[in-house]
């Protein structure tokens, strides 16, 4: 697969196309390649159009999981009032609003984090690495 993708990349500046096959396959990677960034534009826009862009205040990329328990919520919240997004902007809100807002975060920043390993993978693809 490597060596097809190298050779349809060098085939794009000669004079004969790529084979059905691998052009089928870069052409289905470049549709989910743009669908992944479509759903994370619409994910970016409706965090920034609901204004919860901040409602996370402690990001751990490599803790999937989000608050589970009552008290983990209170502790988020908690958190989150510290900020001057809630002292300034939100301080109407109770711990169901911010659980709300908090929720299309979470998406959004996981959509973002989890996406990111692809990209790395489809470049050492082209470029031939095989290992870390």
């Amino acid at each position: 697969m490597k060596s097809a993708v190298v050779a349809y990349i060098v085939s794009m500046f000669a004079a004969s196309p790529p084979s059905g096959n691998v052009a089928r396959t870069i052409a289905r990677w470049l549709f989910v390649c743009a669908g992944m960034v479509f759903i994370m534009v619409v994910l970016g826009g409706a965090t920034r159009l609901t204004e919860s862009g901040l409602s996370m205040v402690e990001w751990k990329p490599l803790t999937i999981l989000p608050p589970l328990t009552d008290a983990e919520w209170a502790r988020e919240f908690a958190a989150y009032q510290q900020y001057p997004e809630f002292q300034k902007v939100n301080s109407w809100m109770e711990l169901g609003d911010f659980k709300e807002i908090y929720w299309l975060e979470y998406l959004h920043r996981l959509w973002g984090a989890h996406h990111r390993p692809g990209v790395r993978a489809a470049v050492r693809l082209v470029h031939g690495e095989t290992s870390d």
